[in-house]
This record gives C-alpha cells, sequence and structure tokens, in this order.
C-alpha cells in the first residue's frame, strides 16, 4: 500500500480505532481502509464538520450496496445494524440537504439489503419518535421522504402501521395542509401506499378523513406531484369497500344529510379541478378509468 493511500485510510480513523473488531474494517472507495466503527463514531461526533460526515456516509452507503462480507457481519450482529441505523437516522433531520438525501438512501440500503423486521420495525420507531420530537415541520420532510420509501419497498409495514400505528396516520393527518407543498407531496404519497388495496386495516373515520384531506389538496394546490398523489390517493379510497367511505354512522335529524352533502361538494370540487387542469395525467377520465 502507497504511504498515501494509507494516510488517506487514516484520516477516517477515530482514537479509538485500536479498540474496534478488525472484522469491521474492509476496503473503502475513496479512502483506501474503512473501519465501520470509526465512520459511525464520525456521524455521532457533534463537532465534526458536515462534509466530512458525508464523505464517511457515502463511503457506508457504497460498502452496503457491494459488500457482502458487510453484510454477513451485519446480519449476524443484529446490535451493530441498529446502532448504524440510529446513528445514520440522527442526521435525516440535519439542515444540509445533501447530508439528509445520503442518510435516506443509507438507511434504505441498510434496511432492504439485510430484510430484516426487526430493523424495519426500530427504524419506524425512530422515525416514530422524531416526528414527535422534532417542532419543526420542515424539518421533517427527509423523514417523511424515507417513511414512504420504505413503505413501497417493504409492503407489510403498510399493514402494521393501518393496525398498530394509527397515531402516526393522525399525526401525519394533522400536517397535511402544512403550507409547503414538498411536506404535502411526501405525505400524500405516504396516504396513497396506506390506502392501497382498499385502505385494509385502517379504521374507517381515518380513511374519511384522508379523502377529505384528498379533496381538499385537489381543490386548492397548484404542484403537479401534489395534485397526482392525492388524485392516486382518491382512487385508491373510491375502490375501497368500507362502508362508512361515503357515509356517516351519525343519524341524528338532518345530520347525516349535511354531511353527505359536505362530501359531495367536495368530491366535485375537487373533479372540477382535475376536469379543467392541462395536465392529461389529471384528466378526469384517468380517474374514471381506474375508479
Amino acid at each position: 500500500m502507497e504511504a498515501g493511500e494509507q494516510e488517506g485510510g487514516l484520516s477516517f480513523f477515530s482514537s479509538r480505532h485500536s479498540s474496534h473488531d478488525q472484522a469491521w474494517s474492509f476496503p473503502g472507495v475513496s479512502i483506501s481502509v474503512i473501519c465501520i466503527a470509526c465512520l459511525v463514531e464520525t456521524l455521532e461526533a457533534a463537532d465534526v464538520l458536515n462534509i466530512r460526515k458525508r464523505k464517511a456516509l457515502r463511503e457506508i452507503v457504497e460498502l452496503l450496496s457491494r459488500n457482502d462480507q458487510l453484510l454477513r457481519e451485519l446480519s449476524i450482529h443484529i446490535q451493530v445494524s441498529l446502532h448504524l441505523a440510529k446513528a445514520i437516522l440522527s442526521l435525516i433531520t440535519t439542515e444540509n440537504y445533501g447530508l439528509a438525501e445520503l442518510a435516506i438512501e443509507g438507511v434504505l440500503q441498510l434496511v432492504c439489503r439485510l430484510k430484516s423486521e426487526e430493523l424495519a420495525r426500530e427504524v419506524i420507531d425512530k422515525l416514530d419518535a422524531q416526528f414527535h420530537d422534532v417542532a419543526n415541520v420542515r424539518k421533517l420532510h427527509p423523514a417523511f421522504v424515507l417513511l414512504g420509501k420504505l413503505l413501497n419497498s417493504i409492503p407489510p409495514l403498510v399493514h402494521e402501521i393501518n393496525t398498530t400505528k394509527t397515531e402516526l396516520v393522525v399525526y401525519f393527518l394533522s400536517n397535511v395542509a402544512f403550507p409547503d407543498e414538498n411536506i404535502q407531496c411526501a405525505l400524500f404519497y405516504i396516504f396513497d401506499l396506506l390506502c392501497k388495496d382498499g385502505a385494509q386495516g385502517l379504521d374507517s373515520n381515518l380513511v374519511a378523513m384522508i379523502l377529505k384531506a384528498s379533496c381538499e389538496a385537489l381543490s386548492s394546490v397548484k404542484r403537479q406531484e401534489v395534485q397526482t398523489n392525492a388524485l392516486s390517493v382518491m382512487r385508491c379510497l373510491c375502490r375501497s369497500n368500507k362502508v362508512s367511505l361515503f357515509q356517516d354512522t351519525v343519524n341524528v335529524g338532518g345530520e347525516v344529510e349535511t354531511v353527505h352533502k359536505k362530501k359531495d361538494f367536495l368530491l366535485a370540487k375537487a373533479l372540477k379541478k382535475v376536469i379543467l387542469s392541462p395536465d392529461s395525467a389529471l384528466q378526469v377520465k384517468q380517474f374514471l378509468d381506474n375508479t
């Protein structure tokens, strides 16, 4: 090994490297030799610059995508995998979007390549904690994006959220009208995944609230991606066999009729927006053909 190459590798070794098991040392991509334990310490260090964390995370992501030996070690040592996931997830809410985007890729690689249900559930729990701990909703956009990608890659997680984490769905509903169309786009994508297959397992009241939010978004938002995701949610829900989708279980005086009229109005207003849209992907024919 050339001296310069060795220095390049040593530059990412932490002061505790000598105490790390050599089983976690691998050939790097842009660094000749890397130690996973050292790289995790780099990600966790509060005094390390983001540019250095990004370089360390890039090495981890590349290694996860191509090194079967690392995957075997992580499969055997699940606690190490959980620690690695936690370290990467801590970067999701950083204000450095490039670093957050790379963290999304890192978590996806880790969860999908290991195919561990325990790891997947742990990541969902960590994201759930972030949703409740971070007050700035804009900072949570990468976390919403990551959850959508996880649900798309691991369909069983959809049923788990629909049946055991309905408080998460309520939280998403409380933020779906947040005045940031990046947030709206990510949340409607999540709703689209949760409502596939007729929103199975999801409480009918939540289904009605999601439908209402989708109608309102189609009637008001301008961004094409948000409209497309909201329309997809409407298609899913109009195929649902949930009895309460277009009916209200409350029957006191004229209340049911009032609720029906309100829902009819919302649907009509949303469909009018679709009909008048210059975007062919949003035309009502596509909506009718798929319901």
